[in-house]
């Protein structure tokens, strides 16, 4: 899996190792300038065992949903890009029929067998390709003399075994591979499929039906499945893990009345079957530019049959961790109040440290400390626990993808690992650093004596709308001050206040008052 959320993982991987280095070098920087803020915060760890593993559980969460999302989509990527390796071994692009640049719309789907000729002559020296071989295909029903069991469309594969150095592909079930020049003109050999298809085995007879006529051969062996053993067709004709068969291409060509015929011609890169990917858009361009047939394309078959792959499991890795986004957040949750429950409980112990004269950042610190101690743990055991829960998810998947052909097998990168590691580490990190600020802001008094801090009554909506009147009130007032010149209108509320107190005034000082 190459990409989350269309972010490379690579580039995922170096941002997290960044941040897992900063939250190390901050619990360093603990451990060198204030180490006994640090060991008081550790040693809360040995001597309540059975809290410290409740704490371990509880944090472990977010890395275990993140581990295994992660080894899943690598399960499913490897699976998948696998079974296009397998099936199309060191073929890396094909050369086929181009029906959009046909010159004419009855002009038949073939490819000239003169078009491997110039193939060979112009990238005959060239260090990117180790070989081009041509290959006819057509689905023809097929009969066992022995078990009467048939097939009624299965692929015959026609390849010229003196092209073959550069595909090491034909090999029997044990892994031998086989001399396809050595076979008589009545002789083939049965893909996997085929053979459990019919029941077939080495030296049974199977009639094959072509232009409307039978015609005899025997089977030599039983062979892998791939493409060119008639798995699945450069076509389209076939579907994955189709009945098929191999033998020779001039015996194809005359079984069909198609000589001088071809339906691919495969190219195989440097290297094996994997690394030859790498030069599949360079080994594309020189065969485009060799090829002066304008009705034949060049096509990246495995490249475009491993992004396939690839998508399919980075779809399933993104499914996963969107669906584990509420576990995760609930698993932050639960950091939060983990860490807050052990403040109260650890209330008259913070309380005096601080009427000893620590400070609220070293009890940051302390609180740091044994939150990294637990995150580094759980973070590992979280990462662990993940490739096992992924481990029990492959083999569900296995059991359903069977019937399809796809084997699923379990598969596990050291990146998905780091990248699991890290982000749990790194999320609990920053969740640690907030709740240990909340839970240092005490009153040491209270602390001491373990009493609750006093509850503030919150605003009601009297308040709000008493608030909001009096600011109206404020700029009315300013208002009037700036409208009479003056910085605030005193003199007029003075004259106004006057004015109402002035009868009670005239009746206080008269003789008789």
């Amino acid at each position: 899996m190459d990409s989350l959320f269309g972010i490379p993982m690579n580039s995922i991987m170096v941002v997290l190792l960044v941040g897992l280095g900063v939250s190390l070098a901050v619990v360093g920087y603990v451990v060198l300038r204030n180490r006994i803020m640090f060991r008081m915060g550790v040693r809360n760890i040995p001597r309540r065992v059975a809290q410290s593993v409740l704490i371990v559980i509880g944090l472990m969460l977010s890395t275990l949903i993140i581990s295994a999302a992660l080894t899943t989509g690598d399960t499913v990527d490897h699976s998948i890009t696998k079974l296009a390796y397998d099936w199309l071994g060191h073929i890396d692009e094909t050369v086929m029929f181009d029906a959009d640049n046909s010159t004419t719309a009855t002009e038949k789907a073939i490819v000239p067998e003169a078009a491997v000729t110039k193939l060979e002559a112009a990238l005959a020296n060239d260090p990117d390709v180790d070989g081009i071989v041509p290959a006819i295909m057509e689905p023809l029903p097929i009969i066992d003399e022995r078990t009467k069991l048939s097939s009624p469309a299965a692929t015959m594969v026609g390849v010229d075994p003196s092209r073959l150095d550069g595909f090491p592909d034909i090999v029997t079930r044990d892994g031998h591979q086989v001399d396809l020049a050595a076979l008589a003109d009545d002789q083939l050999y049965l893909n996997k499929k085929a053979a459990d298809e019919l029941d077939a085995r080495p030296g049974d007879t199977v009639t094959i039906y072509a232009q409307n006529a039978p015609y005899t051969f025997t089977v030599v062996d039983i062979v892998k499945d791939n493409v060119l053993t008639g798995a699945i067709s450069f076509q389209g004709q076939g579907s994955f893990a189709s009945e098929g068969m191999v033998t020779r291409l001039d015996v194809v060509q005359n079984l069909v009345g198609r000589q001088g015929e071809l339906d691919a011609i495969g190219i195989s890169n440097r290297g094996g079957v994997r690394d030859g990917l790498a030069l599949s858009d360079t080994v594309a361009q020189k065969v485009e530019a060799a090829l002066t047939f304008t009705n034949l394309e060049v096509t990246k078959q495995k490249q475009e049959f491993v992004d396939q792959a690839e998508l399919m499991g980075n779809v399933m890795t993104t499914m996963f961790v969107v669906m584990g986004l509420f576990s995760i957040a609930a698993g932050i949750l639960l950091i939060f109040m983990i860490f807050v429950m052990l403040a109260a409980e650890r209330k008259p112990e913070m309380g005096m440290s601080r009427a000893l004269g620590a400070k609220r950042g070293q009890l940051i610190q302390s609180f740091l400390s044994e939150g990294m101690a637990y995150n580094l743990g759980s973070a590992l055991v979280g990462a662990a626990l993940g490739v096992l829960v992924a481990l029990a998810m492959t083999r569900i998947m296995a059991s359903m993808f069977a019937s399809f052909g796809v084997s699923i097998e379990p598969y596990v990168t050291s990146r998905s690992l780091i990248v699991a590691y890290s982000l749990g580490v790194v999320v609990t990190f920053i969740t640690v650093i907030f709740s240990s600020w909340r839970v240092s802001h005490l009153n040491i008094v209270r602390a001491i004596r373990d009493i609750p801090e006093p509850t503030y009554r919150r605003a009601t909506l009297r308040s709000l709308i008493l608030g909001i009147l009096g600011v109206l009130l404020g700029l009315y007032l300013g208002w009037v001050g700036l409208a009479s010149k003056q910085s605030f209108p005193i003199p007029w509320v003075y004259r106004w206040s006057y004015l109402v107190r002035r009868p009670f005034y005239a009746a206080w000082l008269s003789p008789s008052g």
